[in-house]
């Protein structure tokens, strides 16, 4: 599946935007995807609070990789890091 600049993907609520794409090659001669990109976290409801919108940070995928896994990855890691600090689960 070909990763797009600007496509958006949702999990558990938390939404993951692809702000850019390019094509790299690896050390071993791979052609690979750095993928930048940022979460936008909707606050609570019934709050005042704007959603939280993360800085853009990079992941790196191989070629032909599906993304979903990669953006279940990293949203199931933000939620665990959320999680502790906040020291209440997210429902």
């Amino acid at each position: 599946m070909l990763v797009r600049q600007g496509e958006k993907h949702d999990h558990k609520g938390i939404t993951f935007y692809v702000i850019e794409v390019q094509a790299q090659f690896s050390a071993s001669r791979r052609k690979r995807y750095m993928i930048s990109w940022r979460l936008s976290d909707p606050r609570p409801p019934n709050t005042a609070e704007k959603p939280f919108i993360t800085p853009i940070a990079h992941l790196w995928i191989p070629v032909g990789m599906d993304i979903r896994q990669k953006v279940t990855e990293v949203v199931d890691h933000y939620t665990d890091l959320i999680d502790r600090m906040r020291g209440v689960p997210i429902a």
